[in-house]
This record gives C-alpha cells, structure tokens and sequence, in this order.
C-alpha cells in the first residue's frame, strides 16, 4: 500500500490540494456560467432556496452550510442589487425573513430555464467511475464529514440536493 496513504498526517496533506483542487475546478465551471448574470454560485443557491419560501439568514446559511457571518454578506449583496429585501420581525429584528424583490424572482426564474450545472465537469468524472465506486466514494465523505465534526452535513444534505435539483432547468408553465 502507497505509504502516504498508510498514515493520516501524509495522507491529509497529500488529499488536502487535490480536494482543494476539485472543489475549485466545480465552483468556477457555475462561476462561469453565471458571471454573465451578474451572481455568483453562492447568490444563485440562495435565490433558488428563496424562490420557495422566504426564509431567515439563519435558516438559509444552514441550508447552504455557511456561516451567519458569510450569510449575511452574501444577503447583503444581493439586497443591494436588489435581488432580495429583508422583511421585519417585530418580536426578534435576528429573525428577519429574507425574500425576493420581483427583479430577484424573475432572474431566479429566467435562470432555471438555463442548465446551470456547477457539478458539470464533476458529473462527469463521475460517470467514469463504476456504480459502486460511486456510492463506496458518496459514503466516505460523508462518514469523514462525521468524522470532522460536521455532523450537520448529513442533516442538511436533503436540502443541498433540493438546492441543487433547484438549478435543474426548469419547463416553462
């Protein structure tokens, strides 16, 4: 067996650039697509969410795995666009509702009828590989998440596969 792989601290540091390397390779392949509208992937996961339901800076970074912190500038950005605006809440102003301006909505839906495929290049890598190899591949990173202390992944990986069928094309009503 490859001796990197054998030992943990020379395995994390052999894997670390390679999953750095994917992650990139994934997010510019959306950024690409989506720069011409002026959003980022980020923004467009959030639209998407938010074309369902408003919901509350809180609820949305849960949603997408991010921090209130990196939320809020992401909801911050796309208000001052005028993507979105922030509702109020009287008994709590934290637990403000987010929502999409009439301008946001109907970016959100002329998108959906684009193929915006941040997985694209992923797919289909993925495709080459054997069925089982995928699911042995999905299962791993989902224990290491566990493992990592992101217990919070598997919780919230329903809604990612809502947040990413969302950016499915879309028929026309």
């Amino acid at each position: 067996m490859d001796a990197r792989i054998d030992d943990p601290r020379r395995c994390s540091k052999h894997l670390f650039p390679l999953i750095l390397r994917l992650s990139k390779r994934i997010m510019d392949d959306a950024a690409a697509q989506l720069r011409p509208w002026g959003v980022t992937p980020t923004q467009y996961g959030a639209l998407c969410l938010l074309l369902e339901r408003s919901l509350t800076a809180s609820e949305l970074g849960r949603l997408m795995l991010l921090t209130s912190t990196t939320m809020t500038g992401i909801i911050d950005r796309l208000e001052r666009n005028g993507l979105v605006e922030r509702g109020s809440n009287p008994e709590d102003r934290r637990q403000s509702p987010v929502m999409l301006t009439p301008r946001g909505s109907t970016l959100v839906k002329r998108l959906r009828l684009i193929p915006i495929e941040p997985e694209g290049q992923l797919e289909e890598g993925l495709a080459a590989l054997p069925d089982a190899e995928r699911k042995q591949l999905e299962q791993l990173i989902i224990r290491l998440m566990r493992e990592m202390g992101d217990g919070e992944f598997v919780e919230a990986a329903e809604a990612m596969e809502v947040y990413i069928e969302s950016m499915a094309p879309q028929p026309l009503p």
